[in-house]
Formats: structure tokens, C-alpha cells, sequence
């Protein structure tokens, strides 16, 4: 019974997971189709131009809604009936908006003298003002995909985004590839697409919220978002404020170069949130439905979790080299050097979704900010000590090390709050087996990139045999597995008969 149960709950998992993963792989996908059309109209200046701009609209989502829709969904399993959650919303709500707009009018009032200081290579008109802005119409589809969310309805959450995306993208390449305006296109492309679909996302939040201001709940939604600000923040600090420091030390045309090696090692972290997004909500239920009975099963749902994660980010960091060859333009190629290094430290974050759902399931988001501020000082501290002297290089280094440090950091945390039986020896042979696969694969610089991409397909291919042969996989495991085979064979055998 307990293995059913098992079974059916992973599988509620994947389901989840995929149509958030398939939504986000779609829109990943189209984006790296664009890639060859982007790095022909636009440079890799361009491109630089591009990422701080997108840095600065990641930090301004952080700080805009004061991290209050990370609340909505906390605060929706709690709530006693429908009218209070409906309440809770609306007050998020309208505190969210208040402040996104508050912040917008002084950054446009302010930017100017600001960003001068701030900016060596990059005018705050257009280029700073146009994110300034995104930022702020893009605040106001936070609280509805939260409470898709919440309500673990994964397709309406998927297809909204999937449409806000694709709009975005119509209106760039319109700007970008016919009109010929640059960056400068393409942030004007993001700016109108926000400003079209702010109207389905604030008919969604009123469909959803009552329109009141409680103070109690409002108070009790800032004790547990205003830490996450500055939790917000340092992830910030983790995932983009390299670029930041890299436009202050080399080229715009070498940020471009990081810029687009990050775009390829992040497709990790877009399968950690799909995954993450239906962990989180199934963890809250699990945990309010059966408390820590239910420890064992979450335990090996993690091992899994691990595995799929590991499979995949050493797929990429097999053959990142051969994509970018394949893709881009070849003033680009170079950029292929950092992505393995950034595949680890995207690996490591990925990683820690697990301990830091702990301490949120705790309500101890107190802590979190002490983890991710001292990492993100820590991958400043790394990048201004070795960007100058190695450049894009050390800003690779700086994200591997600091997620590591991430992982670590929030491990420790929630087994103090919250003591989690991992299978520990299970986790550590997936790890040695990935850590070694890839160090294999480095030993592989052949004359031949034919060859040496079949040796790496192999070397792939072999990874899940090594681990059964190492022991990580149950009986039942091991005849779930096959039957799962079995059954996706027999399906691709009927498609091809139908055809």
C-alpha cells in the first residue's frame, strides 16, 4: 500500500511538473530557435546591453512587490474558508500594487542622476528607464499565476504564461528583426507586451481577490515576505549581479559572451522551478494531511528529484560545445567555456529548493536571507577579486562556488528546524557517478568533434547503468522502471503504426 501510494504521488508530481516543464521548455525552446536570429541582428554589445538591462528588471520584480506574493500562497493554506483567502488576497494585492508604483515614480524621477554612477557604457534614456518600467507592469502578474499556483491548477498557469511570452516575442522580433531598432527594439517589445496583457492579469486578480485593505493580514503577510526581500535580493546577487560587475571590467561585447554561455546553463534551473513549482504546494499538503509520517515517502521523492536533476545537467554539460557550435553565430562560440561551470552552480540551486522548502514550511523565512545575503557577498567578493584579472572565466568560478555554498548553508538551517532522513547514501553515489562522468567527458578533447560527441552520447547512455550496477536502485525500482519502458516503447511502436 505504501508503495502505491508512493507511486501515485510521484506520479501526481511529474504530471505537475511536466505541464509546468513542458510550458517552460516551449517557451525555452522558442527562445533558443531565436538565438540564431538574435545573434544576427543584434552584437554581442548588444547582447551586454541586454543583460544588464535584464539584471536590473530582475532586481526591481524583487524589491517592486516586497516579495508579498510569495505570501499569497502561505497565507492561502491557511486561510479557514474561501471569503478569508479571497480577503488575504485583495490585500496583497493592493499593498503589491501600491508599492510597485510608489518605487516606479521615484526610480523614473531619480534614474537619471542615479545611473550615471552606476553605469559606465549604458544612458538611462532609453535604455534604464524602458526596464525601469517593464519592471512595473510585469509586477502585475504575480499574484494571479501565485494563486494558480496555490490551487495546483499547473494549465491555466502555463497557458497564461505561455501567452504573455509569445506575445513578447512577436513584438521583439517585429522591432528587432524588420524594424532593425536593436536593443533598443527589444526592450520596447517587452514594454508593450506587458502593458497589453496587463489587462487579462488584473481580470484575473479581481475574478480571484476582494478588494480590502485588513491590516492584521496585511501585517501578517509583511512578517513573512519582508525577509524574503532581502533573500530576493541576494539570489539576485547569485544568478546576475556578475553581470553588473563583468560591464564594470571588460568589454560589453564579453558580457554578451557570458550572457548567452548563462541563457545555456540555466535550461538546469528552468527544470528545478518546474519541478519546484509542484513540490512546493504538495509538501504543504502532505505535511498538513500526515506530518512527519510522511517523511520516508518525501525522502525518496527527493532522491528522484536528485537523480533527474543530475541526469540532466550532465546532458548539457556534455554537449553545451556542440549546441553553441550548432546555434549561434560564430562571434559567440567562445562563450561555450563558462556554461559547465555554470551548470554546477545551477545544479547546486537547483539542489537547494529541497532544505529551503523545509524552513518555508517552518515559516522561518528569517533565516533564509542570512543564507542567500552572506552567498551572494560571497560570488560579489569572488567576482571583484578575479574578474579583472581573469574575466569571464572567474565570474563562472564565482557562481559554482557561491551556489555550493548556497546548498550548503541551507542544508545546515533546515536540519536544525526541521531534522530530514535523506537517503544520504543513495544521494552520494548519484553525485560521485555525476561528478566522475563529467570529469570523463573532459578527459575527451579529441581532433575529431564527431567522435568525440558519440563518446560522450555513450558516456551518457551508460550513466544510469553505472548507478544500477553500483546498487542505487530498488527491486521494485528497478520493475517500475521497466514497466514505465515497456509502456513508452509500446506508445512510440502505435504512434508509428498510425502513421
Amino acid at each position: 500500500m505504501a508503495q502505491s501510494r508512493l507511486l501515485a504521488d510521484l506520479k501526481s508530481l511529474a504530471g505537475k511538473s511536466m505541464v509546468y516543464g513542458a510550458g517552460s521548455i516551449l517557451l525555452r525552446t522558442i527562445n533558443f530557435l531565436l538565438i540564431p536570429l538574435y545573434t544576427r541582428y543584434l552584437t554581442p554589445a548588444d547582447y551586454g546591453i541586454m543583460a544588464v538591462t535584464t539584471t536590473i528588471m530582475a532586481v526591481l520584480q524583487i524589491i517592486y512587490p516586497l516579495s508579498l506574493h510569495s505570501a499569497a500562497m502561505r497565507f492561502y493554506f491557511l486561510a479557514n474558508d474561501e471569503d478569508e483567502q479571497r480577503r488575504n488576497s485583495g490585500t496583497i494585492w493592493l499593498a503589491m500594487l501600491v508599492s510597485s508604483l510608489t518605487m516606479t515614480l521615484m526610480l523614473d524621477l531619480l534614474g537619471r542622476v542615479i545611473a550615471p554612477s552606476l553605469f559606465r557604457d549604458i544612458p538611462f534614456d532609453p535604455y534604464l528607464r524602458l526596464a525601469i518600467w517593464i519592471s512595473f507592469f510585469s509586477t502585475l502578474g504575480l499574484l494571479p499565476l501565485a494563486l494558480f499556483q496555490a490551487k495546483e491548477r499547473p494549465i491555466p498557469y502555463v497557458l497564461t504564461t505561455i501567452s504573455s511570452t509569445l506575445l513578447s516575442i512577436g513584438l521583439v522580433i517585429n522591432l528587432v528583426v524588420f524594424q532593425r531598432r536593436g536593443v533598443h527594439g527589444y526592450l520596447l517589445g517587452l514594454l508593450w507586451s506587458q502593458i497589453l496583457f496587463a489587462v487579462p492579469y488584473i481580470v484575473l486578480t479581481l475574478r480571484n481577490v476582494k478588494l480590502s485593505i485588513h491590516l492584521s493580514a496585511l501585517k501578517a503577510a509583511l512578517d513573512f515576505s519582508l525577509p524574503l526581500v532581502p533573500h530576493g535580493l541576494a539570489g539576485w546577487t547569485l544568478q546576475l549581479s556578475d553581470r553588473v560587475v563583468l560591464q564594470r571590467f571588460v568589454p560589453l561585447g564579453e558580457v554578451g559572451l557570458y550572457s548567452l554561455g548563462y541563457q545555456f546553463g540555466n535550461i538546469i534551473n528552468l527544470l528545478a522551478t518546474a519541478i519546484n513549482f509542484a513540490w512546493a504546494p504538495f509538501l504543504y499538503k502532505t505535511h498538513a494531511q500526515h506530518g512527519e509520517s510522511a517523511n520516508p515517502k518525501l525522502s525518496r521523492l527527493v532522491t528522484y528529484y536528485t537523480l533527474c536533476l543530475c541526469f540532466v545537467a550532465l546532458g548539457l554539460a556534455l554537449f553545451v560545445k556542440e549546441i553553441i557550435f550548432f546555434m549561434a553565430a560564430p562571434a559567440f562560440h567562445s562563450a561555450y567555456r563558462v556554461v559547465p561551470w555554470v551548470i554546477g552552480g545551477l545544479l547546486f540551486n537547483g539542489l537547494y529548493y529541497v532544505p529551503v522548502n523545509f524552513l518555508f514550511l517552518r515559516s522561518k523565512t528569517r533565516l533564509i536571507p542570512l543564507i542567500t545575503v552572506l552567498s551572494g557577498l560571497v560570488n560579489v567578493g569572488l567576482n571583484l577579486w578575479l574578474v579583472p584579472r581573469y574575466g569571464i572565466m572567474a565570474a563562472a568560478w564565482a557562481t559554482f562556488l557561491a551556489y555550493g555554498l548556497t546548498l550548503a548553508l541551507a542544508w545546515r538551517a533546515a536540519q536544525g528546524i526541521y531534522p530530514f532522513p535523506y537517503e544520504y547514501k543513495r544521494l552520494g553515489l548519484i553525485g560521485l557517478t555525476t561528478i566522475s562522468s563529467i570529469g570523463l567527458s573532459i578527459a575527451l578533447q579529441l581532433n575529431s568533434m564527431a567522435l568525440e560527441t558519440v563518446l560522450k552520447a555513450a558516456l551518457l547512455l551508460a550513466y544510469p547503468f553505472v548507478l544500477a550496477g553500483l546498487g542505487l536502485f530498488t527491486s521494485y525500482e528497478k520493475t517500475a522502471a521497466l514497466a514505465a519502458l515497456r509502456q513508452i516503447t509500446r506508445l512510440i511502436t502505435l504512434g508509428r503504426k498510425g502513421k
